[in-house]
């Protein structure tokens, strides 16, 4: 493992207003990630950083736009890159 541990929850905004990185909770996120739109790492991040949350992401698609669209294209993240990527957090 990574000694870290990660859990899932629910945030809530800090009433006392923005903390220092070293004070603040932390987050993984990972999720795909898209050049043009607002979808996974790129709508979540910022909105978990205004609410005073550390947040590290992972993306582990890169895509040109949403899948919904008719032609995309882009990279994946294969199993191995990913586990790198959390093991070199610590």
């Amino acid at each position: 493992g990574t000694g870290r541990t990660w859990r899932t929850c629910l945030v809530m905004a800090d009433p006392g207003g923005p903390r220092a990185l070293d004070d603040a909770p932390r987050v993984l996120s990972i999720q795909s990630h898209v050049v043009h739109g607002y979808v996974g790492n790129k709508s979540a991040v910022f909105p978990l950083q205004l609410l005073g949350l550390e947040v590290d992401f992972v993306n582990s698609v890169q895509f040109c736009n949403h899948t919904g669209y008719p032609e995309f294209g882009g990279q994946v993240l294969g199993g191995d890159e990913l586990w790198s990527l959390v093991a070199g957090l610590d």
